[in-house]
């Protein structure tokens, strides 16, 4: 693709398009004014307006102010005026002007909207004879200006006209800067790159293009086969975007100046802090200029740059000297008012460490623990580092330990727990330690035998009979994580319900939700999502004292627990507005990869592949930049599934190819999903087949029940019915899993034939959002239906099917295509049909529509036959839900 530009596409502004409409309909307005900040798309946006004038008949003119044409009496509005327009006269000739008009026929039965792109900028000449050409009714103004620009007198009054609308351009929603991002990178952009960029841009299109295109220039933002992702580190700008930017700000040395330097350095700010350097009324005009703003924070005013793109540039400006003064001075004024806010500690830290590189290592652990409670490990990493050497304490080597963990910078890790090990003095210190290292090891650094040896070894300094019962929750949680989930669970059976009741909150945490896990993995549906329920609400509750693990890292377990208990939707629900919480948070550790694993794995049982190959991809993304190498079998096979069914052979069998070279982890489900769908894709079914009856077989000798019936499932899928059936029978019996009995109600009646028994599949299917699979089973029962010559029942069932799969991001899987197209409705027919899922009547259908009640009643007979049903029963089934 060609590098983004500024002639980007339109998005956005839907409301602002409509406003135009309803002012040019309206018979009193005569005018309507555009203002917004620099960059906005106002000039955009009335080039649309123009152009929609210009469709509903309107006759349409640009006019083109600037300052040097403005230096010239009409110069600016020359193009429009006769050229022997004589003005010794001005109210002759203005006259004359309308008269011109008039004659030309421009203004005779149709309007003649005049746009103005930088209304301030004209000459009072042309203020004057646009005023008077508006008040004849001659032509009708759209104009533009910047909010922040000076109007003169009569400008003013031309715009605070009642008669003339005033549209204030807000910046982009956050859906529209996606919007236009799509657009101009031509495919799906990360969620964290979408908010990166987001924040940057400040919601600003022009600038947002501008950062696209330096991002691009410099390799920064690419796109790896599936997904946009922008590198880390600073986003790169473009030399026209620092040129636009420091048009904005000034550039004398004087108070406003350092006033916005301070803001660059320390926002946000109070204003009595800004106060302190800087004049109350030099305040006000920043504000009035549009260069900061001042909003209200709960009891106080706070002070920030307008825009987040004018502190790089003003710390670009300013010398490392005078920037360490500076934030000395200040760490200095606030220290001094006692530090009285909560996180003062922590902006003083890092103050004093920007400016000297070192600070009190007292403040420095402080501010590293405020930190870590805000879930920022980069910058709790970077404070204790600082600390300098033999003033370390167990608590700060384990609190760096756990930032570097969360960070994926194991070698740092393992060297901060070894060097908290030899700090570690009391019971406490060694339940503490174990729990984190053998974590750390198992999901660092995959070493299963070494993080049983760490558990056994703290045996030995363990003797207290409740911290032995802890170890045992620890090395419970450990073996879920291995794939032991009864023995687990015997080791887990005296955790706490109640996170009050239990002596150590960050082993309950850790114990309560991987507790959850291994519940659902043995096929304890009700009793996983109790604790996965339970397991969440904890540690958001507890979140203050377990700063370096976010509470989200519990919705992996959570979504898990939704879909097998049939709450599909839910699951999707929770899972994304997790992960979305997680991206804008900030907050940079592997939890965003395994919560981003659970909510792909929520949206394959939703039948959504394209959805879930995005999320897929950015998991992928996120795990090589943080060098987490564990999940990425899962990753690829994922990956490889969602593009199979998506017939996209080429990506799948790449990703089946990555997901080779990888280790296996701990899903058996997701691990063999691509090399299953990618086989089936290429013909070999017997492949697949072989695939997932191994896996299922290795989630059997594992206790891994509701991973075995899931496998069992797609064999079915892809044509293994009667080999998957036995064992689903028997699964069912044993398991508490909605989903899985579902899917062993649709198994059972592929082999056994029976489409009554695959509809009651499809319907449970559907009723728990697994729209694919519901509709697999119905077209399954359409095929069966028309073999034996009931075609109304066939083609009733196909167009079930139909209804589920238009959900389902034009997916293609063996058993779709025994549905055959269903017969496409008329627009009439259509029309006819959902009023009658309305339970009206024909006659009120017909008072409706004003026909007469034989043509409805002939309409709804084609309905009838064209989606086999014969009442408005079948017809609100058939079409009810889908079509409304």
């Amino acid at each position: 693709m060609n590098t983004p530009g500024l002639s980007g596409p339109f998005v956005g502004r839907t409301e602002h398009l409509a406003t135009f409409g309803r002012a040019l309909a309206d018979r009193r307005c005569r005018g309507m004014v555009i203002s917004g900040r620099t960059g906005l798309g106002k000039s955009r946006l009335a080039e649309e307006c123009l152009a929609a004038a210009r469709r509903d008949g309107a006759a349409v003119a640009t006019v083109l102010a600037s300052e040097a044409a403005g230096a010239v009496p009409l110069a600016a509005l020359a193009h429009l005026l006769p050229a022997d327009l004589e003005m010794s006269d001005p109210v002759a000739g203005f006259a004359g002007v309308g008269e011109w008009l008039s004659g030309r026929g421009v203004a005779t039965g149709r309007k003649l909207v005049v746009l103005v792109d930088d209304l301030p900028l004209l000459d009072a000449a042309s203020v004057m004879l646009i005023r008077q050409l508006m008040d004849a009714g001659q032509i009708w103004l759209l104009g533009t200006m910047r909010s922040t620009q000076r109007l003169s007198a009569l400008v003013e009054t031309l715009c605070e006209d009642d008669a003339v609308w005033r549209v204030e351009l807000p910046e982009l929603s956050g859906a529209e800067v996606e919007e236009l991002l799509v657009s101009l990178l031509g495919g799906t952009v990360s969620h964290r790159t979408l908010n990166r960029l987001r924040d940057v841009c400040g919601g600003n299109p022009l600038f947002l293009r501008e950062l696209v295109t330096g991002a691009m220039a410099r390799g920064a933002l690419a796109r790896d086969g599936e997904v946009w992702e922008l590198a880390d580190g600073a986003v790169p700008r473009t030399a026209r975007l620092t040129e636009l930017i420091t048009a904005r700000l000034p550039v004398a040395d004087g108070e406003a100046r350092r006033a916005l330097e301070l803001l660059a350095l320390c926002e946000p700010l109070s204003v009595a802090d800004v106060e302190q350097t800087t004049p109350g009324p030099v305040i006000a005009d920043l504000e009035r200029s549009g260069v900061i703003r001042v909003v209200q924070d709960e009891r106080r005013l706070m002070v920030t740059l307008a825009h987040p793109l004018y502190g790089e540039v003003l710390r670009a400006g300013i010398t490392q000297g005078r920037k360490a003064a500076m934030l000395l001075a200040h760490a200095d004024r606030i220290a001094s008012l006692g530090s009285r806010r909560r996180h003062d500690t922590l902006r003083i830290a890092s103050w004093r460490l920007a400016a000297t590189g070192t600070a009190d290592p007292g403040l420095l652990t402080r501010a590293a623990a405020l930190a870590l409670h805000a879930h920022d490990n980069v910058q709790a990493g970077r404070l204790l580092r600082a600390i300098p050497a033999g003033h370390h304490t167990f608590t700060t080597q384990v609190m760096l330990g756990d930032a570097l963990f969360q960070l994926s910078d194991f070698a740092g890790a393992r060297a901060a727990y070894t060097a908290a090990d030899a700090l570690a003095e009391t019971e406490q210190d060694v339940l503490t330690l174990t729990l984190k290292l053998v974590y750390y090891l198992l999901l660092g650094e995959d070493a299963i035998e070494q993080a049983f040896e760490v558990g056994d070894a703290a045996l030995a300094r363990v003797t207290s009979d409740d911290g032995r019962r802890l170890l045992r929750h620890i090395e419970g949680a450990a073996r879920v994580v291995t794939r032991d989930p009864r023995a687990a669970m015997a080791l887990l059976a005296d955790v706490e319900e109640d996170h009050r009741e239990a002596s150590n909150k960050v082993v309950w945490v850790v114990g309560a939700g991987l507790k959850a896990h291994g519940l659902a993995v043995l096929g304890r549906a009700t009793e996983a999502l109790a604790w996965a329920e339970r397991a969440y609400r904890g540690h958001n509750e507890l979140d203050d004292q377990i700063p370096y693990l976010h509470p989200a890292v519990q919705l992996t377990c959570l979504t898990r627990a939704l879909c097998l208990s049939g709450r599909i939707a839910e699951a999707r629900e929770v899972g994304r507005a997790g992960y979305t919480a997680l991206v804008t948070s900030g907050t940079l550790d592997f939890t965003q990869i395994w919560v981003a694993l659970g909510l792909a794995r929520a949206e394959w049982h939703a039948g959504r592949p394209a959805d879930a190959r995005a999320i897929y991809a950015e998991a992928l993304a996120l795990a090589r930049s943080n060098g987490h190498t564990k999940p990425l079998r899962s990753i690829f096979s994922g990956l490889a599934a969602c593009a199979a069914v998506q017939g996209d052979r080429d990506a799948a069998m790449r990703a089946v190819s990555e997901a080779e070279e990888q280790v296996s982890g701990d899903q058996l489900y997701l691990e063999h999903l691509g090399f299953a769908w990618t086989h089936a894709m290429n013909g070999r079914p017997e492949a697949a087949h072989a695939w997932l009856a191994e896996a299922a077989a290795r989630a059997r000798a594992a206790g891994e029940l509701a991973e075995e019936g899931l496998l069992l499932i797609e064999l079915a899928r892809l044509g293994g019915a009667k080999a998957a059936a036995p064992r689903l029978d028997e699964l069912a019996g044993v398991t508490d899993c909605p989903l899985v009995q579902a899917g062993t109600t649709m198994t059972t009646g592929l082999t056994s034939g029976d489409p009554v028994l695959l509809l009651t599949a499809a319907t449970e299917l559907g009723e728990m959002g697994a729209d694919l699979m519901a509709a697999e089973a119905a077209a399954a029962a359409a095929g069966l239906w028309r073999r034996a010559g009931q075609e109304r029942r066939a083609t009733a069932a196909a167009n079930r099917s139909a209804g589920w799969r238009a959900r389902c991001q034009h997916a293609a899987t063996p058993l779709l295509p025994a549905a055959a197209p269903a017969a496409a409705l008329s627009d009439r027919e259509l029309e006819i049909a959902l009023l009658a899922t309305r339970r009206i009547t024909s006659r009120e259908i017909a008072q409706t529509l004003q026909l007469s009640v034989r043509t409805v009643n002939n309409h709804l007979q084609h309905v009838y036959a064209k989606l086999g049903v014969s009442t408005r029963g079948g017809l609100i089934a058939a079409l009810g839900r889908d079509a409304r």
